[in-house]
C-alpha cells in the first residue's frame, strides 16, 4: 500500500469511527452529515466522495461495526480461558450492546432494511459467524458443557430458527432497549436448548466478575 493508499484508508476509517460513534450515541436518524464531518474533522464533501450518500454511510458503517464484533467474538472464543468463562463474556457483551448502541443502530444490523446489507449481514458475516460459533459450541460438546449427543447439523438447524425471528417478528427487534428483557429470555432459550438444562444462572448476571474470578 503507497502513501496515496494509506491516507485514503485512514481518512476512511476515520469517517467510519467517527460514524460509528455518534449513530450509536443518538441513532442514526438524527445524525447529519455536518455532524459527522466536524467529528471527523472532514469536509462533507469528502464524505460523499467516500460513501456517496448518507444511506452509503450506514451501509458501510455497519459491515464495519459487524465485522469488529465478528474479529471479536474470534479473539473471544480462541482465548484459552476457561470454558464458562468465555460463555459468560459472550452473554455479557451481548447484554452490554443494548446499553452501549443506540436501537436504531442495532435494528439496523439485526433486520437491516437495505436488501444489499441484508445480503451482506445475513450471508457472509452470518455464516463467518456462525462457522465460530459453530466450532465454540463443538468445544463445549467435549468438555461437557454442550450436549454431547448434538449433530452440527441440529445446532446449525436449530440457530437458524432463533436467526429467522428477526424477520417473523420485527416489532421484537425494533426497539430492542425496551424489549431487552424479552431477548434475554428468547437467548436464555437458545443456551439453555443446548446445555440441556436450565444450569449456570450466573451466565446470564451482569456482575461475571462475581462469578467468574478463577481460572481453570
Amino acid at each position: 500500500m503507497n502513501g496515496f493508499e494509506k491516507r485514503r484508508s485512514s481518512i476512511r476509517e476515520k469517517i467510519l469511527e467517527a460514524t460509528l460513534e455518534l449513530f450509536a450515541r443518538q441513532g442514526i436518524k438524527k445524525t447529519s452529515i455536518k455532524q459527522i464531518s466536524d467529528r471527523a474533522e472532514v469536509s462533507p464533501v469528502t464524505i460523499y466522495n467516500y460513501f456517496e450518500s448518507k444511506s452509503g454511510l450506514v451501509r458501510e458503517v455497519v459491515k464495519y461495526l459487524a465485522g469488529r464484533k465478528l474479529a471479536e467474538a474470534e479473539e473471544l472464543f480462541s482465548s484459552g480461558r476457561p470454558y464458562l468463562e468465555r460463555l459468560a463474556e459472550m452473554v455479557f457483551i451481548k447484554n452490554q450492546n443494548f446499553n452501549r448502541y443506540h436501537p436504531e443502530l442495532l435494528q439496523a444490523i439485526s433486520a437491516p432494511d437495505d436488501p444489499a446489507l441484508k445480503e451482506y449481514v445475513n450471508g457472509v458475516i452470518y455464516n463467518q459467524a456462525l462457522e465460530v460459533f459453530t466450532r465454540f459450541l463443538e468445544e463445549g460438546k467435549r468438555l461437557g458443557y454442550i450436549r454431547a449427543g448434538l449433530s452440527a447439523k441440529s445446532i446449525r438447524i436449530f440457530t437458524e430458527m432463533f436467526r429467522y425471528l428477526s424477520d417473523s417478528y420485527p416489532q421484537v427487534f425494533e426497539d430492542l432497549s425496551r424489549n431487552h428483557e424479552l431477548v434475554n429470555e428468547i437467548w436464555k432459550l437458545y443456551l439453555y436448548g443446548l446445555m440441556g438444562q436450565e444450569s449456570h444462572p450466573e451466565l446470564f448476571s451482569l456482575d461475571k466478575d462475581r462469578h467468574f474470578n478463577t481460572r481453570g
